[in-house]
C-alpha cells in the first residue's frame, strides 16, 4: 500500500457534523473505487484530486438545492483571517457599476471558492470585531440593482477573478480596510498559505506552512460525497477504456492498464 493510501475510518458523527477526511484519506478511498471497477494499476493522484475537485464544482453549480444544503454544514467552511482591501479607479476594473462612487479591492486574490448556481460560497464577510457585517450581492449587476433602493442601508460585497469588491454609493461611506471571509474554499492549504502571508492588523505574520498538501481536509458537502465518488470513477473508466482501445484496437472489453506503455 503506498503512503498517500493508507485511510482510517469516515466517521459520520451527525447529520451535519461530521469529521473532515484528509485529501491523502479521500484519494485513497478514491483509488480502491477504481480497483473495484476493475481499473487495476496505478493512477496518478492528482488526476483523481482533479477529476474529484472538478465534480465537486460541478454539482455544486448545477445542484438546486446546493446553496441551502451547503449553509447548514460545519465541515468545510474555512476563515481567512486578514483580507487587505484598497480603493481602486473603478474605470481600470471593467466592471459595469454606474452606481457606484467608490470601489474597494482585495489586494490579492483569493484562494478558489466553491460557487452555488447563485455565485460565489461565502458564509460570512465582515470586519475583524464582525461588528459590521456585508452581503454577498454575487454580481456587479446585482448589485446595480440593489443600490437603487432609496432606502437600501445595508452593504455588500461581490468577487470577480478571485478579488473580493466592495462598491460604495458615495465617496464618504467608510471604507473597509481589513476584512475576514468564511468561505467554501476548494484548497486548505491555499487557505493557510493565504493567512500565513498576511501581515495586517493583529493577522499572524509571515510564516512557513509545513503541513503536508495530502494531510489536509478534504473539501467536500458528505450529501455529495458518494455521488462525486461514482462520477470521478465512470470518468477514469472512461480515459482507461479509450487509451487501451487505441493502443489495443483488438483487446476485449477487459481493461488492463491506465498506462499501456509503462
Amino acid at each position: 500500500m503506498r503512503g498517500w493510501e493508507k485511510s482510517q475510518p469516515f466517521i459520520i458523527i451527525g447529520v451535519y457534523h461530521i469529521i473532515m477526511e484528509s485529501v491523502r484519506e479521500f484519494l485513497s478511498t478514491l483509488a480502491g473505487d477504481c480497483k473495484a471497477a476493475s481499473i487495476d494499476d496505478w493512477i496518478s493522484p492528482k488526476l483523481l484530486y482533479f477529476k474529484a475537485t472538478s465534480a465537486i464544482a460541478d454539482f455544486l453549480a448545477k445542484d438546486n438545492n446546493s446553496s441551502g444544503l451547503i449553509y447548514k454544514l460545519d465541515s468545510g467552511w474555512s476563515v481567512l483571517s486578514c483580507v487587505e482591501m484598497e480603493a481602486v479607479d473603478i474605470t481600470t476594473c471593467n466592471i459595469n457599476i454606474p452606481n457606484c462612487r467608490k470601489l474597494m479591492k482585495s489586494k490579492y486574490q483569493l484562494p478558489t471558492l466553491y460557487e452555488s448556481k447563485f455565485g460565489s460560497l461565502v458564509k460570512n464577510t465582515s470586519n475583524l470585531d464582525y461588528s459590521k457585517n456585508y452581503k454577498n450581492c454575487f454580481t456587479p449587476s446585482q448589485w446595480n440593482a440593489i443600490s437603487q433602493r432609496e432606502f437600501q442601508k445595508d452593504k455588500y460585497f461581490f468577487i470577480s477573478n478571485g478579488f473580493l469588491y466592495i462598491p460604495l454609493k458615495s465617496q464618504q461611506d467608510e471604507s473597509p480596510e481589513i476584512l475576514t471571509v468564511t468561505g467554501y474554499f476548494q484548497d486548505l492549504k491555499a487557505v493557510d498559505i493565504f493567512n500565513s502571508k498576511q501581515g495586517c492588523g493583529s493577522c499572524k505574520p509571515e510564516e512557513k506552512v509545513c503541513k503536508k498538501f495530502l494531510d489536509y481536509g478534504m473539501v467536500i458537502p458528505s450529501y455529495l460525497t458518494n455521488g462525486v465518488r461514482q462520477e470521478v470513477v465512470k470518468q477514469i473508466a472512461a480515459i482507461y477504456l479509450r487509451q487501451t482501445a487505441d493502443a489495443n484496437p483488438d483487446l476485449s472489453s477487459n481493461i488492463k492498464s491506465i498506462h499501456p506503455n509503462k
